[in-house]
């Protein structure tokens, strides 16, 4: 290290003394790479010409003051006139002259590198090599610099270059201002390098943090900075690093040192035997891609640009900076499958997802749930001996939601079901992929061997056991009552929340995750006793049979009886007696004078507080308060952990009391669903009086009452089983807040909610000490952007990804012709209203009775809407969606639009027609 601390006027600082990093002093160049000297990395000796010197260098020839007053009249609309004026500024800085003092303490400096020496002066603006602005290739650099004179020459010269047009303008759309701007100089020993080059440690092109890229060329790196040759790429796996791609380079340039001057540099052709083979071997890659790991980690995990030589097989860090311009988001480290390579064929859909986890999705939760999800399919595809399903990847997150493998239904379908029955069990799958999918051989021998082998040997999987899910996840209420509140059999009772977070809180940061991955072992058991094959295996393959039985045996004149016999629950279930109660409470306050004037009086919160003094209203409380008892954990928006439920916040609950009670009168849960039981009975006897009369009726019927059962019974096991689940969300919930509050408290993240966007790991690795904090909170902005585009429909993700770049859905569904907005019909029925766009669950409030409802797609917290609505729209989401159901239940029609929050305009006329799907718009 060279020492400049003698230095009369403390103009000069040595790469690797403690000044050396203080940006203010030495720019950000010069604040790099005395980082990466003071951390011994192999960074060529030198030393930092400082801010201070051209600050005083400019106050001793006179000059501040006129350039001050030039940079005021730059007109930066006119590039014209910008580079006219900004000429002047560089001429005025490039006729100073040099204090004795500063000129001698740089030559002094540059005798200690070697008289002789040959070294590379670089511009080093404060400015330069942040984070939000890089100003990378902006400023001059001046390569194979010999001698005093030439080497004062090329530090004034990076002086004026801080006045060129393009760094002014640059500087100016980047919101600096020039009164607070200064500019260093470093200058340092020359390498001659072999091969020179970039290296990303984060793909810049497709925002992968796990990929290293390397650009690389003959000579020196200024060709690849400067893009005047097309260099050798390579992409490296940055976990295992292997190489993944790589393409030769033309390289017909490179960049030496002129051989006639001796000093400076000159382009030469490099020899055809070196344009046709790469200029890294593999062994040197890997070199170069562990160097740049380490110079990451030290950056704290952050993305770096990183410029480097190779110098006679050695290694030499020319410049790091933090690479700027991509949106990472990281979200391969959420990846829950990290031994099986990614196959970039794939069709990713986010079908899946709209259908069972709506709304947007938090990386916390997708990194907790997607656990069991991952063990349970794997543990059960085995025992079914579907080892492919078994072995395949088969969810991913992606900007705000996760994605799932449309493989994995081609490969089931192809298992369970011959050809012509395929259709409807593939209707997640892009239109590109169906016919292939239909068509794919039926070995009906397997099929048949698979299932009776799952009844031989694990009986606890098999078809007979449909209910096992419902056994394992809730309990049947005891009394006689027709419709009675019932708990599931976890923890359900009204909870004292203050009680348990102090529980939480007096945990050891270590016995927090076991914490989370104890209850996420119920659903793990769940699983493993049958409920994956139940939920993922027998009942769409029992749906699709049904599907076929009414396509290809029924000839009636129902065109909608699939939708209809699938309507309504013979049974009671959670979801009806939770509606039930609710809607008596709104009922309470519809009869009532004096709760009706509490409730339009004190708004949100404050209502259920004031109701305290006042003898109905604490009546009205002791009924809310058994609502509470087994309905605590509800009333959330959509299912992820990020949304509050009733009992954290009673706001909730007086929306959703709001939205009933803007309705005189609305039909009871009990006679609607009286009705829709009718509807389903009716429909079921016509198609059985249908099969009945046809040749071989007899065993027709019976296989299709199996069919129709079979599936009414798992509808019941799937709503029984959704308290349980909440439930234990919910628990999860108020451990895995507890990490968020310590990561607060200790100052590790910013926000109070910042930690839902960490995966279990990282929370846990950040409490540790494992997880860099800078990285942790990049990861946390950037995920939060994608997350709140999706949360908000500002963005919504693509429905179909291939290596993760969206995929044209095909044909399907838009506007014809005459206006016509064609979706996919999920609910039979006409109706005619006002659309009013209601994005997210905060909006609900703005719905009026006869409203036709658009939305992304519905949860439990949405159902009060579904009482004064008129019809719905969503985005997402098939006959089997939430909205869908809920739709049927209500006697609604229901359309499923893709882009619906765009197409439609709150407020428009529309005409809705929920058996073909079409959405007609009346007026503005």
């Amino acid at each position: 290290m060279i020492k400049m601390k003698g230095t009369k006027n403390n103009y000069l600082v040595g790469l690797g003394e403690d000044t050396s990093t203080d940006l203010d002093v030495v720019g950000g160049k010069g604040a790099s790479l005395g980082r990466l000297f003071k951390a011994n990395f192999p960074v060529p000796s030198g030393f930092v010409v400082t801010t201070r010197a051209y600050i005083a260098c400019l106050r001793e020839n006179n000059v501040e003051a006129q350039i001050e007053k030039m940079l005021k009249r730059l007109d930066y609309g006119n590039l014209d006139e910008l580079e006219k004026d900004t000429a002047k500024i560089r001429e005025i800085i490039l006729g100073c002259t040099f204090s004795d003092g500063l000129a001698n303490e740089i030559v002094e400096a540059y005798g200690k590198l070697g008289d002789k020496s040959y070294v590379a002066v670089r511009s080093s603006s404060i400015a330069e090599d942040l984070e939000g602005s890089s100003f990378a290739g902006q400023y001059d650099t001046y390569l194979d610099v010999k001698g005093s004179s030439a080497l004062l020459d090329a530090v004034q010269r990076c002086w004026a270059s801080m006045w060129t047009a393009r760094v002014t303008a640059y500087r100016q759309n980047k919101g600096f201002d020039y009164n607070d701007l200064s500019i260093a100089v470093v200058v340092q020993l020359m390498v001659e390098p072999d091969v020179a080059g970039v290296m990303f440690v984060g793909n810049p092109i497709n925002a992968r943090a796990d990929e290293i890229v390397i650009n690389a060329s003959w000579g020196l790196g200024e060709v690849v900075v400067s893009g005047s040759i097309t260099p050798d790429e390579f992409i490296v796996d940055r976990e295992t690093l292997q190489i993944k791609r790589r393409s030769l380079g033309s390289k017909k340039f490179q960049v030496i040192r002129n051989k006639e001057t001796g000093i400076g540099t000159a382009e030469e052709l490099v020899p055809g035997n070196l344009q046709d083979v790469y200029s890294l071997s593999d062994d040197q890659i890997r070199k170069i891609t562990e160097l740049g790991l380490k110079v990451m980690n030290y950056y704290d995990g952050l993305p770096q640009d990183i410029e480097w030589a190779l110098v006679d097989s050695s290694f030499f860090l020319l410049q790091s900076r933090p690479v700027t311009g991509v949106e990472f988001t990281w979200e391969e480290e959420l990846d829950l499958w990290p031994s099986i390579p990614e196959d970039n064929n794939i069709i990713w859909t986010r079908s899946w997802a709209d259908e069972v986890w709506t709304g947007a999705i938090t990386p916390l939760m997708w990194s907790v749930r997607g656990r069991w999800m991952r063990d349970g399919g794997s543990a059960n595809y085995r025992h079914f001996g579907m080892g492919d399903l078994a072995e395949l990847r088969a969810y991913k997150y992606h900007h705000g939601t996760v994605y799932y493998n449309t493989r994995a239904d081609e490969l089931m379908a192809e298992y369970c079901l011959p050809p012509n029955l395929r259709a409807h069990f593939l209707s997640r799958l892009h239109p590109s992929q169906l016919e292939k999918a239909i068509n794919a051989p039926f070995d009906l021998w397997r099929t048949l061997k698979m299932f009776v082998r799952i009844e031989e040997t694990q009986p606890g999987m098999g078809i007979g056991n449909f209910s096992i899910g419902n056994k394992v996840f809730t309990q049947k209420p005891k009394s006689g009552k027709k419709y009675e509140l019932r708990r599931a059999t976890v923890n359900a009772a009204f909870p004292d929340l203050d009680q348990i977070k102090q529980e939480i809180q007096a945990l050891k940061d270590e016995e927090l995750r076991p914490c989370v991955m104890q209850y996420n072992n119920i659903f793990a058991n769940g699983v493993a006793r049958g409920a994956w094959g139940i939920i993922h295996i027998y009942a769409p393959v029992i749906r699709a049979l049904l599907d076929g039985v009414l396509r290809y045996w029924y000839n009636g004149d129902n065109p909608d009886a699939f939708i209809e016999i699938l309507s309504g629950i013979p049974e009671q279930t959670q979801q009806f007696n939770d509606d039930y109660s609710f809607w008596e409470l709104a009922e309470m306050i519809r009869h009532s004078k004096k709760l009706r004037t509490l409730f339009e009086e004190f708004k949100g919160a404050v209502f259920f507080e004031e109701l305290k003094n006042h003898e109905e209203g604490r009546a009205f409380l002791a009924k809310y308060e058994e609502f509470l008892e087994v309905a605590f954990y509800r009333g959330h928006a959509d299912r992820d952990i990020y949304f509050d439920r009733r009992i954290e916040d009673p706001s909730l609950d007086y929306e959703a009391l709001r939205v009933l009670l803007k309705s005189e009168e609305i039909v009871s849960p009990d006679e609607r669903e009286e009705k829709l039981n009718q509807r389903r009975e009716i429909a079921t006897a016509e198609v059985i009086e249908n099969l009945v009369k046809q040749q071989m009726g007899d065993l027709k019927v019976p296989i299709f009452k199996f069919l129709v059962n079979y599936s009414l019974k798992f509808f019941t096991g799937r709503d029984d089983s959704r308290p349980m689940s909440d439930i234990v969300t919910f628990q999860k919930k108020l451990v895995l807040c507890e990490y968020g509050s310590r990561t607060v408290s200790r100052g590790l993240l910013k926000g109070e909610d910042d930690f839902y966007f960490l995966s279990l790991d990282e929370l846990d690795g950040l409490l540790k000490g494992n997880e860099p904090q800078a990285l942790a909170r990049a990861k946390v902005a950037a995920r939060r952007k994608a997350f709140d585009l999706f949360l908000t429909h500002e963005k919504d993700p693509p429905l179909f990804l291939k290596n993760n770049i969206p995929l044209d859905e095909g044909e399907a569904i838009g506007s014809d012709n005459d206006g016509i907005l064609k979706g996919v019909g999920t609910s039979r029925g006409l109706a005619t209203g006002r659309a009013r766009v209601i994005p997210t669950l905060k909006d609900i409030g703005r719905l009026e009775k006869g409203d036709i409802l658009i939305c992304h797609g519905t949860d439990p917290g949405w159902t009060s809407a579904f009482s004064i609505v008129a019809g719905v729209v969503a985005q997402t989401g098939g006959m089997l969606a939430h909205f869908s159901c809920l739709s049927r239940e209500y006697g609604l029609p229901a359309v499923s639009l893709p882009n619906a929050l765009k197409l439609i305009n709150d407020g428009s006329i529309i005409s809705l027609d929920g058996n073909s799907g079409e959405i007609r718009l009346i007026s503005e």
